[in-house]
């Protein structure tokens, strides 16, 4: 048992102050003594009238001691009190962790010490959790940290190490948790094994990220290394065009994907909250994006302005035809003529929307040459899902699937953003580093 007393002079502290008085000093005692005392802890506040104090010999009435307490660094004082609590939470934090105590408590514990400014504390103690450990205790420090629920799946791969993965994850959110902590568009991150690959998903329905994959297998390229396999030769073939100087990007070391990506799905979360590219992503310094949803007459007319297809887009029939297919619907081909312009142009746009529709076109300059109708370049992002963008704006890029849709432009950018791969002047800098700002 403990009886605290603290004596004050009336009037200078209010009834709020006086509580937080009680709270705090009961708080400390209780983290000395054991949470279980605290039952047993009495806090006496008690106050004499001005002019019954003295110092020295000399009175202090109220007024005094309120001018006082004016020249005192009351800020600073908190301050240093909260970091006293966050040190000794620290040792109740490991504590509880060693014996193995409750995940909910280990969130709560950590949760606290974030707000009481100990997030590099926290940062440092689930980095120090030892690989091959139980993920669980690793999980419950990361939910705290963050404020949203994160788990591992288990894996019965061999060689799987889900504490190892989280904390790279960990690793890369302890640079931006200002855009996870308290964000409504990420509501839990879930991480799966994978042996050879590695990525992640943002849903945007549920708000939940999830990744997959293990630190240090896979590299994500920058610069003219990027390259992917064309299925039609089976050749590796440049990603990007010759990209404009200011958008090159600082160096053209890989980093690790695991962290790039789980940067990527926060960005993802970023957008979704704050609605970026649904409001500007049209504009030409952010792409010049276009989704088309159900609504696929402008994609069919653009098809039909093209002197490659043009011949193939004159009768109703063939218009049906064109807009049918890119519906994803079964319709039947209006018959043409050996030989002839209508012919050609059948043939001509039935491998333009094959090449629109192949996986991962986006990742294949020539093949976005190729499907370019005009000063834009049209493709399927997702099954169903038609877009287009401004041909040019892949002179800006930093990765091909930047390119897929406007969602994973965002998310690229931001990810290279965050993983330092960004000039100073590179076009993006602007407006990502207002962002980072705001949040």
């Amino acid at each position: 048992m403990a009886l605290i007393q603290v004596t004050l002079i009336e009037g200078v502290l209010t009834a709020a102050q006086k509580h937080e008085i009680v709270e705090r000093l009961s708080d400390a005692m209780a983290s000395i003594e054991g949470e279980s005392m605290r039952t047993h802890i009495s806090c006496l506040v008690a106050e004499v009238a001005s002019g019954d104090w003295g110092i020295g010999g000399q009175t202090i009435t109220t007024d005094d001691a309120k001018a006082l307490a004016n020249s005192f660094d009351f800020a600073g004082a908190g301050k240093g009190l909260k970091a006293l609590e966050v040190r000794l939470d620290k040792g109740k934090l490991q504590a509880l962790m060693a014996a193995k105590g409750s995940e909910k408590d280990v969130s709560k514990l950590a949760n606290k010490m974030v707000e009481n400014g100990g997030a590099d504390t926290v940062d440092g103690m689930i980095q120090a959790v030892p690989d091959g450990s139980d993920p669980k205790l690793l999980n419950a420090l990361a939910t705290g940290r963050y404020g949203t629920k994160f788990k591992s799946e288990t894996s019965t791969l061999a060689g799987a190490d889900q504490a190892k993965a989280m904390k790279a994850l960990c690793k890369m959110f302890a640079t931006i948790p200002q855009d996870i902590r308290k964000n409504r568009s990420i509501k839990g991150v879930t991480h799966s094994d994978a042996d050879g690959s590695a990525g992640g998903a943002h849903n945007f329905d549920n708000a939940a990220v999830t990744m997959n994959g293990r630190p240090g297998q896979i590299p994500q390229k920058f610069g003219p290394g990027q390259k992917a396999m064309d299925p039609k030769t089976g050749h590796a073939v440049l990603q990007l065009p010759a990209v404009e100087d200011a958008a090159q990007p600082v160096n053209t070391t890989s980093v690790d994907y695991l962290g790039f990506a789980a940067a990527h799905e926060v960005g993802h979360g970023v957008d979704d909250a704050i609605g970026f590219m649904a409001r500007q992503g049209h504009l030409e310094k952010h792409g010049g994006w276009i989704t088309y949803g159900s609504g696929l007459q402008p994609v069919a007319d653009a098809v039909g302005g093209d002197a490659r297809f043009s011949a193939y887009y004159k009768t109703p029939e063939q218009q049906r035809y064109v807009l049918g297919k890119l519906q994803s619907k079964p319709v039947e081909a209006p018959p043409t003529t050996s030989g002839s312009p209508e012919e050609t142009a059948k043939h001509a746009f039935d491998d333009w929307y094959d090449m629109a529709t192949a996986e991962n076109v986006y990742r294949r300059q020539g093949d976005c040459d190729a499907i370019k109708i005009g000063d834009r370049i049209y493709q399927e992002a997702y099954p169903r899902t038609w877009v287009s963008y401004l041909a040019d704006a892949r002179k800006k890029g930093l990765t091909g699937y930047q390119f897929r849709a406007p969602p994973e432009w965002f998310a690229e950018l931001y990810a290279g953003y965050r993983s330092n791969k960004l000039k100073p002047n590179h076009p993006a800098m602007e407006w990502l580093t207002t962002l980072a700002k705001k949040t």
